[in-house]
């Protein structure tokens, strides 16, 4: 049974190697930490648990290096950082080409913005545009409906 588990999870180590490295993220360090995993399932005397302890020491690491210390609700950047960026939001064209976008952005030492589209606003003027977002939304709801020649 355990050895089952354990060929289980050395292929599964395998495959998760070559994707890596076949989607170009692959490095040195990447190919280092499948040679330990892969090392410590090998040698464990149960290999289940090994690698429960493993994802368990993992996410503790995640947790603990994965979030900024200083906007940890939207800084996606990890690790010692000065500049602080947000998750971009975008709208698509039907080309699939950016139309509009926005982000927070706090540059070492300063507050933090919100840029919608290329423009830069501070939270106050940030959310007056998303009102006037919304309005313009309205208003594209108002225009479709003309064009399918269902409006009153």
């Amino acid at each position: 049974m355990k050895n089952t588990a354990r060929t289980r999870i050395l292929d599964q180590l395998k495959t998760d190697q070559a994707a890596t490295n076949a989607a170009g993220l692959g490095d040195a360090n990447s190919d280092a930490y499948y040679e330990l995993v892969t090392r410590i399932v090998s040698e464990a005397e149960d290999a289940e648990a090994a690698i429960l302890e493993i994802v368990q020491l993992l996410k503790e690491h995640g947790r603990a290096t994965s979030k900024c210390p200083v906007f940890p609700a939207w800084c996606t950047s990890a690790g010692e950082h000065d500049d602080h960026y947000s998750a971009d939001f975008t709208i698509l064209d039907t080309r699939g080409e950016e139309m509009l976008a926005a982000h927070v952005i706090c540059n070492s030492g300063s507050t933090p913005i919100v840029g919608i589209s290329g423009s830069d606003f501070a939270p106050d003027e940030a959310r007056t545009k998303a009102t006037e977002l919304r309005w313009l939304a309205d208003q594209v709801e108002t225009l479709a409906a003309h064009a399918e020649g269902a409006a009153p």
